[in-house]
């Protein structure tokens, strides 16, 4: 019974490492993408801020 609850919290902890791993793997690649986006908006708005009702 132990045995198969520490296998269960081995792999949760490694599906948790490495969903944790793709994250920062996908930022690094798309920073500058992110980053181009981000200015894009600054300066323009968002497409849809001409239909904002406040």
């Amino acid at each position: 019974m132990r045995r198969q609850y520490e296998k269960q919290v081995i792999k949760k902890t490694l599906i948790q490492e490495v969903s944790k791993l793709k994250r920062e793997e996908w930022l690094t690649h798309n920073s500058k993408a992110i980053s181009a986006c981000n200015k894009l908006i600054e300066k323009h708005g968002l497409f849809s801020d001409s239909y904002r009702i406040l």
